[in-house]
């Protein structure tokens, strides 16, 4: 199966784009080209105290590179003051590459980023969140980047 993705390189300063052709293999894997590009990207995005200053800021209070259970709920109670456990247990699993029960820095925070999800379990997750009172409407749009 062949297609087409751009990655779109974040906090770098200027905008970075890289074609990637034939993402997946005949497998359905990943193709290693953008493995390694994601890589790269993460790598490069580390280096950008923007972005690392946002994740202090929004997450790890503490400063330890890592964003607990508390300072994502805290986050998330920006957003959806009522927030359950079970969700920001979820919010936190969906991005727990390693399974620590956090949100690394690298690569997770980061990676969760610079890496497009276009799965309806993340677009759920978005709509849970800007439905502050679980009416199954969103009323108002709020963005996360403004605040």
């Amino acid at each position: 199966m062949a297609s087409l993705l751009v990655v779109r390189g974040a906090g770098l300063g200027k905008s970075s784009e890289h074609a990637v052709h034939d993402v997946t293999g005949s497998d359905g894997d990943i193709h290693p080209f953008l493995r390694v590009a994601r890589s790269s990207t993460a790598n490069m995005v580390f280096n950008s105290p923007e972005l690392k200053g946002r994740f202090t800021r929004w997450f790890d209070h503490n400063d330890n590179g890592k964003a607990e259970f508390d300072e994502v709920r805290d986050y998330l109670r920006r957003f959806k003051p009522n927030i359950s456990p079970n969700a920001v247990a979820a919010f936190i699993r969906r991005r727990d590459a390693d399974g620590n029960g956090m949100i690394d820095f690298i690569p997770e925070y980061v990676e969760d980023l610079t890496t497009p999800d276009f799965t309806l379990e993340a677009a759920n997750e978005w709509f849970q969140l800007q439905d502050t009172n679980d009416d199954g409407y969103v009323s108002e749009f709020k963005s996360l980047y403004n605040q």
